[in-house]
């Protein structure tokens, strides 16, 4: 039971009369002046105070008829508030002794009787039981709750009690000794809180109700939609799927009928709920997986597979995190779901552009060591993506993600490349005859690059310092008559400046006019 729950029970055990007696049949046995007696005498010892054995307490009415909640033995047992735990724990050797047999006749019989607290000439007994037909809550819900909405209904709650949301025009004072409604029912809102009605009071404003004090329900989710961000960082509001809910109780709220209106922009213009299975069909689970059209009342999380398949038929069979944020490499577990059920397929930081996937801040070239090395090269002028790959117009375009297969990026060489009749090839994540790195100038170096491999030297990795073939045997490079001031002998071996960036590797030999 929870503390609202427990602090409701107790306030009401102050209800005493209205000014206006009705006559109700006493109950043989009661908790004032009987049972509360029994238990203190029998039980307090060890469960009287802040410190009761098994947290169980005996010390309240409240705390007498509550669902245990540490013990596993007794919450074993079904939970309800009818005491059934308190009757199992008398069975237990070490507690047999402990009432005789006609002080367990008595108990069981007041617990059998719905566990009563006081016999009274304004409220019945059970008026806290909330299994009663006497129950104050199905009594404040007669006639569309007239009894706490209407002022001049005959069982206006506010004729007695104070902080009913209304009172009779001819009440001027409360009755004496009466509860007010608001000391248990403290939320802003008081008694016409969300949680007095479904939910848990303060603690939580939407189903289910506390199963202690109603019974145990069926599994529902409304959990899942409103608070639990194990997929999605949106918490939904009672009024996507209840937009007639407010507090005055009119319309369709409080008629009696569970009424389901999807936003349809969060659950799609053809979202539907079928009130008989209770599933719904709505764009945030319908996305071709296994369990499309989940029942409210399904018992287990929905997986990944459940609403979509991970990966999709017909999709890039690679590492789901390769393009999506926010998931692990089997595409089964989120790690970040703000992008989650936004109604779009994000891919990489969501940005929209390929560094959304590779590359960053705009730039889409992967931040590999190799790719780095050629977007930042001393060696020629930065060299762009189309130098080796198709860059495709979008996501989807052919050739970018292999559907069904997960392959290394599809290397497709440029002019460059392919400069002085080369024919350059990408294969086993080796470069070969690549005109780039020397191919074609009859030069005895190994070409057939490794992707991994490190970094060359500036000079002497592609040609000789200097060339062997067709070339002087000058070393000069920066002679006037040669390539001038695109080459700078100021280190060893000699560098290329900025100026011969422009013009080195650009498929020429380049010689400087005297």
């Amino acid at each position: 039971m929870t503390k609202h729950h427990a602090a409701l029970v107790l306030c009401l055990i102050g209800l005493v009369g209205c000014q206006k007696e009705r006559e109700v049949a006493p109950s043989n046995v009661v908790y004032e002046g009987d049972i509360a007696e029994l238990l203190r005498t029998r039980c307090a010892r060890c469960h009287g105070g802040g410190d009761a054995s098994e947290s169980y307490r005996v010390d309240s009415y409240a705390n007498v008829l509550r669902c245990p909640d540490t013990s596993p033995e007794l919450r074993a047992i079904d939970e309800g508030p009818d005491g059934r735990a308190l009757v199992a724990a008398l069975d237990r050797t070490d507690h047999e002794h402990i009432l005789d047999a006609k002080e367990r006749a008595r108990l069981e019989r007041w617990l059998q009787a719905g566990g009563g607290l006081r016999n009274s000439a304004v409220h019945a007994p059970l008026i806290l039981s909330s299994r009663s037909r006497d129950w104050h809550g199905k009594l404040a819900s007669a006639d569309r709750y007239g009894p706490i909405l209407r002022a001049d209904h005959a069982a206006a709650c506010g004729r007695c009690h104070a902080g009913a949301p209304v009172r009779p025009a001819d009440v001027k004072q409360t009755a004496p000794n009466a509860t007010a409604c608001t000391t248990c029912h403290d939320e802003p809102a008081g008694v016409l809180a969300c949680g007095t009605c479904h939910g848990d009071g303060r603690a939580r404003a939407y189903p289910p109700r506390d199963a202690c004090l109603f019974g145990a329900k069926t599994p529902d989710a409304h959990r899942a939609h409103l608070e639990s961000g194990r997929l999605s960082a949106r918490q939904l509001a009672c009024t996507t799927c209840h937009p007639a809910a407010d507090a005055s109780l009119s319309g369709q709220h409080a008629n009696g009928v569970v009424d389901v209106v999807l936003d349809a922009e969060v659950a799609g213009a053809d979202a539907s709920y079928d009130a008989s299975g209770g599933q719904c069909s709505v764009a945030c689970h319908t996305r071709g997986g296994a369990h499309e059209k989940p029942s409210f009342h399904d018992s287990g999380p929905l997986t990944c597979n459940d609403c979509h398949r991970s990966p999709p038929e017909r999709h890039y069979a690679g590492a789901c995190n390769q393009c999506h944020p926010g998931v692990n490499a089997r595409g089964d577990e989120l790690s970040d779901v703000r992008l989650h059920l936004n109604g779009r397929v994000d891919l990489g930081d969501a940005s929209e552009t390929c560094s959304a996937c590779h590359g960053a801040d705009g730039d889409p070239m992967p931040r590999t060591a190799s790719h780095l090395l050629h977007r930042n090269t001393q060696l020629t002028r930065p060299i762009a993506c189309n130098e080796c790959h198709v860059v495709p117009e979008d996501v989807k375009s052919a050739g970018h993600l292999d559907q069904a297969d997960a392959t290394p990026a599809d290397v497709t060489f440029g002019p460059r490349a392919a400069a002085r009749g080369q024919e350059p090839s990408y294969k086993q994540r080796g470069c070969r005859e690549i005109a780039c790195h020397g191919s074609g100038l009859a030069e005895a170096i190994e070409r057939a690059l490794s992707w991994e491999a490190p970094p060359s030297a500036q000079c002497g990795g592609c040609h000789g310092i200097p060339p062997k073939v067709d070339h002087p045997a000058s070393g000069s490079c920066a002679t006037s008559s040669c390539h001038g001031s695109e080459v700078t002998l100021a280190g060893e071996p000699p560098a290329i400046t900025e100026l011969g960036r422009e013009q080195h590797i650009d498929g020429k030999i380049d010689v400087k006019s005297p």
